[in-house]
């Protein structure tokens, strides 16, 4: 019986266990891992674009203090 990781925890789990006993997540489905994995890259893709947004409204905002007086 080899142990891997969990992809959610990162905690030492048995292969042939079907949810993580730390946190619960589901491991014995292969595909978990993948969707895992996308949720975590459209997460982090929409923040860095959610940011982009905040700067550039951020920026036309002190414009817009600095030439209406």
């Amino acid at each position: 019986m080899a142990l891997v990781n969990c992809p959610e925890c990162k905690k030492e789990v048995s292969e042939t266990a079907n949810l993580c006993p730390n946190c619960g997540f589901k491991i014995s489905d292969k595909g978990s891992v993948k969707v895992a994995k996308k949720v975590v890259r459209e997460s982090a893709k929409g923040f860095v674009q959610g940011g982009m947004v905040g700067a550039v409204l951020g920026i036309i905002f002190l414009l817009y203090l600095v030439f209406s007086k």
